[in-house]
């Protein structure tokens, strides 16, 4: 297909102005020609007519009397006087010819045939001519013909083709100069355009032969506008680029602290010997370290909302998850990942209390406890519900958030603190709409508002209360199966080799905690390795050199290795050990890595549950 040809809009106006005004000049000179010479002939009738009408008494009374001679001359008086060219009178009744001047008489009745009492113009004796009749009383009828003069009709052809000419330059003229103030604006404004972008000016100026026509001079105002949000969001690219690599930074530096501090967690644990003030101070830094943790995570997720809200879109998508659509944001959600972010973040909210401790009393008994709940309502009530137990606590107190899975298929969450407690003549109205307790100006929506949210997701939510001693709010959500991916528990056959990759070391302190006792005990073998080169190596040579009649494998696989392009997944397939293999890490909320593990059967256990994940040796 060839390109049509382009023409500047300049010339393409200019060339239909031209056509326009020959198109006008003519239409303009036949239609005045022939009004012109409409309203000539019309007058000629109207002259002769009247010359007829004055003469028919007269000639009605000689035609009644038979006196054929006089009538005769009558007319031809009228004929001499140059009134008519030729005439015939006939009979009405019987049609004919009475008298006439001229001998064609077929062809004038041809000519008149159906005519009756009017006129028309025809080409009678080679000459255009009026064609009228007449009636003379009710017995006669006269028609006469009038020659239509050719001289004045050409004359006023003359004067109009003249008058065409002069008319058609003036309107040239006009039209080129309309089409020119059309088009040259518009080629101002195109060459402004073209010129702006290397101009190096960061306001655009309407061309001021464009600024005449408000249609053009409002492009002009909205193509400025356009500018100025094209910069603002080239700036704001730069700018998101360099959150971008900062968040990837606070993700990686979250990504090296949680392993640390969980085996310091765990490790606190079996300092039974150690002062009750070391084990407090020592507690509380490992508080402080996850809370910074969990703070550069939640930043990593502002800074990438399609990170952050990518796994609640994967549930609902995902055909072979378990997992029901209850809102625009509601899954399938790990309570205690959910409620160690929040006091995470209220810890960071109300470090300023120095005398306020906001503690997590989760045990082993919370691990794979899942919900079908909204994460951001969820974080959002249970936020509220710490709040409310901090302002309730004078100078000093204590706010713990435990939670336990009850029979029924229900976990049941339970905010407990040690402040001023509430009265209990108040406490049944507390969760009612605009009831509030011990605040200044407060409104009463945050209990009502988690009522409602709660009981929309299938719970309860109920307070107990003793005035002066402290609050429980307990929180009462069903549980939902786990999904696909993730691991229930470790089933560890005796004699398995136990294989532990990661480049962490002190996720394999955790690892060595939990399993250690049995591998001393001879009924499971414990290998560690920091990168997944050094796995490679031992199971393509050393695994069956160490132990050729070995079967038994389970591999406890990292995702993320520091410095290697390689992540868990990819080992995990190049080695073919899907089957027998659990990838371990923080990065259990992310899309891409989940999807991974469903593709390659591989299960999945977020690495902040390590020392919780449940265990049995299958004898």
């Amino acid at each position: 297909m060839t390109e049509s040809r382009k023409m500047p809009i300049q010339s393409a106006a200019r060339r239909e102005a031209r056509r326009m005004s020959v198109l006008v000049a003519a239409v303009g000179v036949v239609s005045v020609f022939m009004l012109s010479v409409g309203a000539m002939v019309y007058g000629l009738h109207q002259r002769n007519a009247a010359a007829i009408h004055a003469m028919t008494p007269y000639l009605k009374q000689l035609l009644n009397t038979n006196d054929v001679f006089d009538a005769n001359r009558q007319l031809n008086s009228l004929l001499s006087s140059g009134v008519y060219s030729g005439y015939w009178l006939h009979d009405a009744a019987s049609g004919n010819l009475i008298t006439s001047n001229a001998s064609d008489t077929a062809r004038l009745n041809a000519s008149v045939a159906g005519l009756g009492a009017s006129w028309k113009i025809g080409f009678f004796n080679a000459r255009p001519e009026i064609i009228a009749t007449f009636p003379v009383g009710a017995d006669y009828r006269l028609t006469v013909t009038s020659q239509i003069p050719l001289l004045p009709v050409a004359a006023v052809f003359v004067l109009l083709a003249a008058s065409c000419c002069g008319f058609y330059f003036v309107m040239r003229r006009k039209m080129l100069g309309f089409a020119s103030d059309i088009s040259k604006p518009i080629t101002d404004f195109a060459i402004a355009l073209k010129t702006f972008d290397a101009s190096g000016n960061t306001v655009f100026e309407t061309p001021e032969s464009a600024s005449r026509f408000a249609e053009l001079s409002d492009m002009g105002l909205q193509f400025g506008e356009l500018i100025k949000r094209l910069q603002a969001s080239e700036e704001g690219r730069r700018m998101f680029e360099k959150d971008a690599a900062l968040a990837t930074q606070a993700r990686e530096t979250a990504h090296n602290l949680k392993s640390p501090v969980l085996a310091l967690a765990i490790a606190t644990k079996t300092f039974s010997d150690m002062p009750e003030n070391s084990r407090v101070i020592i507690q509380s830094a490992i508080n402080s370290i996850s809370d910074i943790t969990n703070t550069l995570k939640a930043k990593y997720d502002e800074l990438n909302p399609q990170s952050a809200s990518s796994m609640s879109d994967f549930y609902k998508s995902a055909a072979n998850n378990p997992f029901s659509s209850l809102g625009s944001r509601t899954g399938t959600h790990l309570l205690s990942s959910l409620i160690e972010d929040v006091i995470s973040l209220c810890r960071m909210q109300h470090r300023s209390r120095a005398g306020v401790k906001i503690e997590s009393c989760l045990e082993a008994s919370a691990y794979g406890i899942f919900s079908k709940i909204d994460p951001v309502e969820f974080k959002n009530v249970l936020s509220n519900l710490i709040t409310n137990s901090a302002e309730a606590i004078a100078d000093k107190g204590l706010i713990t958030v435990e939670m336990n899975p009850l029979p029924g298929g229900f976990a049941e969450i339970i905010v407990s603190d040690n402040g001023a407690g509430i009265p209990a003549d108040i406490l049944p109205r507390l969760m009612r709409k605009d009831a509030s307790f011990g605040k200044a100006g407060g409104s009463g929506i945050g209990l009502y508002h988690a009522r409602k949210v709660i009981e929309a997701w299938g719970g309860t939510i109920r307070l107990d209360s003793t005035l002066g001693h402290g609050t429980k709010v307990f929180v009462l959500l069903p549980r939902c199966d786990a999904p696909a991916w993730f691991l229930q528990e470790l089933r560890i056959e005796p004699g398995t080799d136990v294989v532990i990759v990661d480049d962490d070391p002190s996720i394999h302190e955790v690892w060595k905690s939990k399993l250690g006792a049995e591998a001393a005990l001879g009924r499971l073998r414990l290998h560690h390795f920091k990168s997944p080169d050094a796995l490679a190596e031992w199971h393509n040579s050393g695994a069956k050199a160490a132990d050729p009649d070995s079967t038994r494998r389970l591999f406890l696989v990292d995702y993320e290795f520091i410095g290697h392009t390689s992540n868990g997944l990819d080992v995990i397939d190049r080695l073919g050990i899907q089957r027998d293999a659990v990838l371990v890490t923080s990065h259990y909320d992310d899309r891409d890595v989940v999807e991974g593990c469903m593709d390659a059967g591989v299960r999945l256990l977020p690495k902040g549950l390590a020392g919780w994940v449940k265990w049995n040796s299958i004898e």
